[in-house]
């Protein structure tokens, strides 16, 4: 099976991230800006799924977002905990099934390190071959992790998965093509467990349309939530957490928006290993 990657980015009109925080002369350099960071995160985001290998096409393929962080001395894969979850039903009920990072056949279950269903984080080794396999860019966090102070309020951050609602099954070239959905928005607040973001539809553009309030991001879950900045002079950016879920509708005078929570990842150690404040590492 084979998969394809377009993408749909929405990005927000107010609080202008190209001007307030990246300072760029003219209308070029923001959307080369912006074109620059939609390739990245085809890069930075991938999808993983599964199908049942003893089945043609066509059949079902499920499927959500991962991405990888890279320590000194391993590699680390980040999805949410419910993805894991659900894939592991799925293997136990169809022992047949075969799971898959973009185009490569992945050992899941071989490969899992930690997992916990209370922050819905999961992580899994993968090496530098299989990176390579994957046409998959790792984040290099090994210089220095968590980052320090980048999740702040108005902080621009970019969101990267890949939606069911638009992922396409072609059984004449046996192909499943994962478009990307990316949004580039502003961090309304945060704890210190979560980023939360504010979508207005009236308020961001988008190509070639912007999704509706309450959108079904059902298959973002696992992608990754990436803060931008400047540090001296230089455009930088900062894996800082994780979708694991979509949009919440509000009511009355919040029914014009939706609230999006993202899960941060400052929990995951540089061996893969998921750390709760209150309780230090979870054991194995």
């Amino acid at each position: 099976m084979s998969a394809k990657t377009p993408f749909q980015p929405t990005a927000t009109l107010e609080r202008s991230a190209d001007d307030a925080t990246f300072q760029f002369r003219t209308n070029e350099e923001a959307d080369a800006f912006r074109k620059t960071i939609y390739a990245a995160g085809l890069r930075w985001a991938r999808p993983i799924c599964w199908h049942d290998g003893d089945r043609p096409f066509p059949k079902d393929v499920t499927g959500a977002s991962c991405f990888f962080l890279r320590f000194r001395d391993c590699h680390i894969g980040v999805t949410a905990a419910h993805v894991v979850r659900h894939f592991q039903r799925a293997k136990a009920g169809t022992p047949s099934l075969v799971c898959q990072v973009h185009l490569m056949v992945f050992d899941l279950e071989t490969a899992l390190i930690d997992i916990s269903d209370d922050l819905d984080i999961a992580t899994f080794s993968i090496s530098e071959r299989d990176l390579k396999i994957s046409l998959s860019d790792a984040f290099d966090v090994s210089s220095q992790w968590p980052p320090d102070d980048v999740v702040k309020r108005d902080a621009p951050i970019q969101l990267v998965g890949y939606p069911e609602n638009i992922r396409i099954i072609d059984p004449r070239d046996r192909s499943a093509v994962f478009q990307a959905w990316g949004a580039f928005d502003f961090v309304e607040d945060f704890t210190e467990g979560e980023i939360l973001l504010v979508y207005n539809p009236e308020k961001v553009m988008g190509a070639p349309t912007k999704p509706p309030l309450g959108y079904n991001m059902s298959g973002c879950s696992g992608g990754p939530a990436i803060i931008h900045t400047t540090r001296h002079g230089l455009h930088r950016w900062y894996p800082a957490g994780l979708i694991t879920g979509g949009p919440k509708l509000g009511g009355g005078a919040a029914a014009d928006f939706d609230m999006i929570r993202v899960r941060r990842i400052d929990c995951v150690g540089s061996d893969g290993r998921i750390r709760i404040a209150e309780t230090g590492w979870l054991p194995t």
